[in-house]
């Protein structure tokens, strides 16, 4: 095994946790891998182009990817999907080999009930999102909780998160019948209506749920519907909770953040895209954003794609009214 860790683009893109300070948790062994060692991710195969994680000064702890055929793949389940956490060295401390046909996503460290736990999502891609479920292993790499929003409703790929007080924040892609004339489309034609859940991990019952097309019309979105496919007109890519308790959603189709009042569900605020609240400062501009945040109440953090196909920036948006 060398010292280099060969990484897809699109697999680092999507899968990663990255590197995690201090490792992930004590008890995670090499005897903890999936009875399949010959399918570890690290192996050098031919994958897109090699990222060497182990550079002097670099900071410690583990790797995390999805190797073989990932979430953000969108052809064919050609090579099995494994979930790795490996030391930077190549060495794999854990993995986890999916079914057959099932893909994964948003593999990382998060904290419930005050210990560290592996999280991620498992299912099926389709069309930009994933029908599945949302996974929590403990300290042991024992599986302690699968989540789905309840209902009808599958957890997607883009958003699993845990909240201090036990709660997890979900993203889902139901497909609605919804007239789309007003952005020249079918009368009769079907949209992704995004939505956001609240569940309770311990219960699983589902605290909160926030749909786009109930409060979002089809025809803020910028994008045009294509002939026989169900419309993205949202694409609700990360929802996280403000200092005050509301919900911060990221709708990248939209290129606008949302907050929505965790108690009456109504839209306090909008940044970006059309009737955004806020006045950008002088020469401050984002579009297709990911993974947005707020750290306190004056500053809103996000990954900034600005456009299709842009490698995008990290970017920090102070705002003022509008």
């Amino acid at each position: 095994m060398t010292s280099e860790l060969r990484i897809s683009r699109r697999q680092l893109g999507v899968a990663t946790g990255g590197i995690l300070a201090g490792g992930l948790i004590a008890v995670g062994t090499r005897g903890h891998k999936s009875a399949n060692p010959a399918a570890s991710a690290v192996s050098p195969q031919s994958l897109g182009y090699t990222i060497n994680v182990d550079q002097p000064g670099g900071a410690p702890g583990y790797v995390f990817f999805v190797s073989g055929t990932t979430a953000a793949h969108l052809g064919n389940v050609s090579r099995p999907c494994v979930l790795v956490v490996a030391d930077k060295a190549g060495h794999v401390v854990w993995q986890r080999e999916l079914p057959a046909g099932e893909t994964a996503g948003n593999l990382r460290v998060q904290r419930y009930r005050g210990k560290p736990v592996l999280t991620w999502w498992q299912g099926r891609k389709q069309s930009g999102h994933g029908l599945g479920a949302s996974y929590i292993a403990d300290e042991h790499y024992n599986v302690i909780s699968t989540l789905t929003p309840g209902g009808e409703l599958s957890s997607d790929m883009h958003e699993f998160r845990l909240t201090p007080d036990g709660r997890a924040l979900i993203t889902s892609y139901p497909e609605v019948a919804a007239d789309l004339t007003a952005i020249g489309g079918p009368r009769d034609g079907r949209v992704y209506n995004c939505t956001a859940s609240v569940v309770d991990v311990a219960t699983k019952q589902t605290l909160f749920q926030w749909d786009a097309l109930s409060h979002i019309p089809i025809s803020d979105s910028p994008a045009r519907c294509t002939a026989g496919q169900t419309f993205d007109a949202y694409h609700m890519n990360s929802i996280a909770m403000d200092p005050a308790g509301n919900l911060v959603i990221s709708m990248r189709a939209l290129s606008t953040v949302f907050n929505v009042d965790y108690r009456t569900g109504a839209i306090n605020w909008r940044l970006g895209g059309k009737r955004s609240t806020f006045a950008l400062g002088d020469g401050v501009e984002f579009a297709y954003q990911h993974d947005v945040e707020m750290p306190d109440a004056a500053t809103v953090t996000l990954f900034d794609n600005h456009y299709e196909g842009s490698r995008g920036t990290w970017a920090m948006v102070p705002c003022r009214p509008a």
